[in-house]
């Protein structure tokens, strides 16, 4: 193939997007396949990094990054996404979008002329050969198991999902009734029925002793009924229990530190402190927890720290509720430091985000203080 130079730029910038667009392709076949299987699907991402455009339709967070190098359709724990049948269909839906596009494209250029007049342009014949191979590369390294670093987490591909599907098959059941317990006990949380509440929790903590998210709602639970203290002794006694290198540790310190945040206890800030550094230190590269230890600085008044790392996790997060968590700490300090309309701005986009965190109505009382004296600018 013969390329001047002239040609690089453009077909540099058609392979990025071209790569964008197999990417997409492969993302958008796990979201119909989702849909057909009645999966609850809350994102869809194109890309890594940066973030380039990101919007929000229902309960469904759309978004396309700079860097082409994978992407994610999220879906939220239900019934049906403990059943075989319809996770498999949805595993392997973002290899079969790319087969079907393939093969529609090759219908499309068979006809001769058009053949032609593809193969004589130097650019068609790149993007045929970047096409061939982002298929083939996207569909074998989605099926061969093995996990890669997305959002600064650990995250399995479709084929690893797949195995430990099948590997787990059995446990599927377990795991959906578990789903239902806690989908109960949460509404039993939310009603007038604290006691019953409290007694639930402590029949499914037995039932399910190894469950990290079950104890995280108990503290959860405990911090709204102004135990804050009963939450810290739940959590030195798992902790106490977990091995130093437990992978445990880490949900567990940060829930509790985000519990401390929300319920703003100036005496308690010192501890928030020691556990987000512990936190962090276990897990260095979590996008959350550095989110969650720029909140902390925030607290502790080391606000140019705090504004390096929540700006930092804004640019690579990908969850909901750590936007909130820096649009609102970014917010509080925008309004000590006078910028009353940088405050505002944030201020208004943590709460249009549609998700609840303890720490917002605490913050935006202080930020409207702020806002409200004279010499604010």
């Amino acid at each position: 193939m013969e390329v001047d130079l002239q040609d690089l730029p453009g077909l540099f910038v058609a392979g990025f997007l071209l790569l964008h667009a197999v990417i997409g392709i492969h993302e958008l076949g796990h979201w119909f396949a989702g849909g057909i299987a009645g999966f609850r699907l809350n994102a869809f991402r194109i890309g890594s990094g940066p973030t380039l455009v990101r919007f929000k339709r229902g309960q469904c967070v759309f978004s396309w990054s700079l860097f082409p190098t994978h992407g994610r359709v999220h879906v939220l724990p239900s019934p049906r996404s403990y059943s075989v049948l319809w996770q498999s269909s949805f595993l392997l839906g973002g290899v079969g979008a790319e087969i079907a596009c393939a093969a529609l494209a090759w219908i499309l250029i068979r006809p001769e002329p058009v053949w032609s007049y593809i193969w004589e342009m130097p650019l068609g014949r790149y993007l045929l050969f970047l096409a061939g191979f982002d298929v083939l590369y996207t569909a074998v390294f989605s099926l061969w198991p093995a996990r890669s670093y997305s959002a600064g987490e650990l995250r399995p591909n479709d084929g690893f999902q797949l195995l430990q599907l099948w590997k787990e098959r059995l446990r599927l059941p377990e795991r959906r009734q578990f789903l239902l317990d806690t989908t109960a006990l949460g509404q039993l949380m939310a009603g007038p029925a604290k006691d019953q509440a409290t007694t639930r929790i402590k029949e499914l903590l037995l039932k399910y002793p190894d469950s990290i998210s079950l104890l995280n709602a108990s503290m959860q639970f405990q911090a709204q009924q102004g135990d804050v203290e009963g939450a810290g002794r739940t959590l030195d006694t798992r902790l106490q229990q977990e091995p130093a290198d437990s992978p445990n540790r880490v949900p567990l310190l940060d829930q509790y530190v985000s519990l401390l945040l929300a319920h703003g206890r100036g005496d308690w800030v010192s501890e928030a402190d020691r556990l987000s550094y512990d936190a962090l230190l276990l897990a260095p590269e979590s996008v959350t927890l550095r989110g969650t230890r720029g909140a902390v600085l925030a607290e502790l008044g080391r606000n140019a720290e705090a504004r390096r790392l929540l700006n930092d996790v804004l640019a690579h997060t990908e969850s909901d509720v750590d936007r909130v968590y820096c649009h609102i700490y970014l917010a509080w300090l925008d309004a000590q430091e006078g910028r009353r309309s940088a405050a505002i701005d944030n201020l208004e986009r943590a709460k249009t985000m549609g998700v609840a965190i303890g720490a917002l109505p605490r913050l935006e009382t202080k930020i409207r203080t702020i806002l409200d004296q004279p010499s604010a600018n």
